[in-house]
């Protein structure tokens, strides 16, 4: 499972809000509405806030989040990630915009939420 940060500041020093793949759509949610929001893991968050929600590398190789790796440790993420955590996250994002354009947001983060996207999106 892949790590993804909330970016709520442009504030360098300021910390992200640190998200788990199942909580992509309601993040992806929040943000698209402009709304609150409250994930499943508890914090709540307002979507007009949000300036960018990305892939977390570090994290998601398990890694402290202040470490900053060597070039062969970037090669290793690299390797192990490559593209697909932004794939999984293209893929929640088309999810949420579906269930804005049905608007029902009672599927945020069900399994029957997949049911609202193309056929042809359905097999990754």
């Amino acid at each position: 499972m892949f790590v993804y940060k909330i970016r709520m500041s442009y504030d360098e020093d300021s910390e992200d809000i640190r998200i788990q793949e199942n909580e992509l759509q309601h993040a992806y949610y929040a943000f698209m509405t402009e709304s609150r929001v409250v994930l499943p893991s508890g914090p709540a968050i307002r979507g007009r806030d949000i300036i960018s929600i990305l892939e977390d590398p570090i994290a998601s190789m398990g890694w402290n989040e202040n470490y900053t790796p060597t070039p062969e440790e970037w090669g290793e993420i690299r390797h192990a990630i490559g593209n697909k955590a932004k794939m999984v996250a293209e893929k929640h994002k088309l999810i949420a915009e579906a269930i804005i354009h049905e608007n029902r947001p009672e599927l945020l983060g069900k399994p029957e939420a997949l049911l609202l996207l193309p056929d042809t999106l359905k097999l990754n």
